[in-house]
């Protein structure tokens, strides 16, 4: 059975919202903090993961998070969690993800993207993670179902930490958000 929480009068609100799904099986890889600079179309996962308890350490810059996040994999011999809105903000990380897969340190970006149904419209910041990083990552994936989250993080966090560890890349589009 699954508690509702009530929401009070005029507040918009999914539930349950993917975005907890997906900080859930960041809490299950051990995820305790988080860099980077959030963008409209990632509200909703982050208001979840920072509800689950992992701390958001947020930057003025995009590639800032993921150098931090680097520092903390290196430091912490652990996964560093970066994550970046879409477009720019994903376009941004380019050469911090570049120098983190050169060092061979375990990385998973967290990617927001835009709705998939505006797909080649040239709508507002349009952005396709996949083939931007396709070069400096051992994978990224567009995600397009949210009943794969779960599954496709615990292997982005596995991959990462495989031999030679690396970068690897989620995007998120904004309408799967919508879908509950």
């Amino acid at each position: 059975v699954t508690e509702v929480k009530e929401v009070p009068l005029g507040m918009r609100e999914i539930y349950p919202n993917p975005g907890d799904r997906a900080a859930e099986a960041l809490k299950e890889q051990g995820v305790q903090h988080a860099f980077g600079v959030h963008g409209g179309h990632f509200w909703p996962l982050l208001d979840a993961v920072s509800n689950a308890g992992i701390k958001l350490v947020t930057f003025h810059h995009e590639q800032s998070g993921v150098y931090a996040a680097e520092a903390y994999s290196r430091v912490a011999r652990k996964v560093g969690v970066a994550y970046a809105t879409t477009g720019p903000g994903t376009g941004n990380i380019v050469s911090a993800v570049q120098q983190a897969y050169l060092n061979c340190s375990p990385l998973v970006l967290l990617l927001s993207g835009h709705n998939m149904w505006d797909d080649m419209t040239y709508t507002l910041q349009e952005c396709y993670a996949e083939d931007l990083l396709k070069s400096i990552t051992k994978w990224t994936k567009h995600m397009r179902f949210t009943y794969e989250w779960k599954g496709f993080i615990a292997k982005a966090f596995k991959d990462a930490q495989a031999w030679p560890k690396g970068p690897v890349g989620l995007e998120f589009p904004i309408d799967l958000f919508l879908d509950a």
